[in-house]
């Protein structure tokens, strides 16, 4: 730049470090001038990134707060903590997440209605976030893994949930998920219904009549065109489901029948602590393994690093969700209480709940749609 304005017939000149630049020796100390402030910029960033470092090690966020925390000042220290109600639209968003009943879409749908003010592409990035789960992403460094500290502030999930949420959202399990939109308490069961003649899945609508009122009903496809007034098949499944109670005197044998029945489970699942177990054991014995082909040549150090970090990131996740597994293990009988305590007022529940508990509670009781010809209510299982 200096030579440029030179050519213009512009001399620059420093006003507390004057130069005369017509004198070759003068252009070093020119260069001094000029690198010791980038020298400066260069120290003073490298001091803050090692800052901001040490601080994520530490436990930390050093960024703005995310969606359900907010940034706060203690004793000269700043923090985040759960702001609401945004805080618990979190919580319920992961919990949806963790279930798969419902699509990506329907989850930011329903966090927006409960104060989610961000965009869907930063609600899908940060439902990845392991802050949530009282994490802090500290990223790999020169010879520095990358790696999870564990958090000074509160968690709004659980290990257990936010990892089985990233099993749902990355596919390696399949929920069974429905972008059904929440809306008529007339249309309670779109979705839940099979149609008679294509067994297609039927939807809902309502009808304008003559006088101003609305007449709902469950119908299929153009293709089709079945359709069924929505009153009648509402009132056929609510007298099924008012048949599901608990007589006193089956109370005990129905908790002895479920607890055993839960910690056989938990002993075999897929989902138990045995089966958590061995698998990590297997991805022990895969670094292990990994290892032994380095040591004998047969694998690059960058190969050896490539298998030795996903199985680690494997191993934390599966570890993450040992106490959660045990813990349940252990309150089954106290949770059992509760439990069948809901059972027995199920019938209230059902009929006092909101538009979103009814629907859980259809769907809890019917693992496979309904089926209705009109004349009477049918379904193919229902839930043991």
């Amino acid at each position: 730049m200096i030579n440029l304005l030179h050519k213009f017939g512009i001399e620059p000149q420093s006003i507390e470090q004057p130069l005369d630049l017509e004198i070759p020796e003068n252009k070093m100390m020119l260069a001094f001038y000029l690198a010791a402030p980038e020298v400066e910029n260069d120290r003073r960033g490298l001091n803050v990134f090692h800052g901001i470092r040490r601080a994520k090690k530490e436990g930390r966020w050093t960024s703005s707060a995310l969606v359900g925390y907010a940034n706060l000042i203690a004793n000269g220290r700043k923090y985040i903590a759960p702001k609401e109600p945004v805080a618990s639209a979190m919580r319920k968003a992961f919990k949806d997440a963790s279930e798969g009943k419902f699509t990506l879409r329907e989850i930011y749908r329903q966090a927006k209605e409960n104060g989610i003010t961000c965009g869907y592409n930063n609600f899908c990035n940060i439902l990845r976030s392991p802050v949530y789960c009282g994490k802090i992403p500290v990223p790999k460094y020169k010879d520095e893994e990358a790696f999870l500290a564990g958090g000074q502030h509160e968690p709004l999930v659980s290990e257990a949930i936010f990892y089985r949420a990233q099993d749902v959202l990355n596919g390696n399990i399949k929920g069974k998920a429905t972008s059904i939109k929440l809306s008529s308490d007339y249309l309670l069961l779109r979705g839940f219904l099979d149609c008679p003649k294509c067994t297609r899945k039927l939807t809902g609508s309502a009808s304008k009549g003559q006088a101003g009122q609305y007449y709902h009903y469950y119908h299929c496809g153009l293709a089709c065109k079945w359709r069924i007034k929505a009153e009648g098949v509402n009132q056929a499944v609510d007298k099924e489901t008012k048949k599901i109670t608990i007589k006193e005197e089956y109370d005990f044998f129905y908790r002895e029948c479920i607890s055993k029945g839960f910690r056989r489970h938990s002993n075999n699942g897929e989902y138990s602590q045995k089966h958590v177990v061995d698998q990590i054991k297997a991805l022990n014995a895969r670094i292990t393994q990994a290892r032994d082909h380095f040591m004998a040549g047969e694998f690059t150090h960058a190969d050896f690093q490539a298998v030795k970090s996903q199985c680690e990131t494997e191993i934390n996740s599966l570890e993450k969700k040992l106490p959660d597994i045990i813990l349940s293990t252990k309150m089954v009988d106290q949770k059992l209480t509760g439990l069948l305590s809901n059972l027995k007022v199920l019938v209230d529940r059902y009929k006092h709940g909101d538009f979103e508990i009814k629907r859980r509670i259809i769907s809890s009781i019917h693992p496979q749609n309904i089926g209705f010809s009109g004349l009477e209510h049918r379904t193919n299982r229902i839930n043991e």
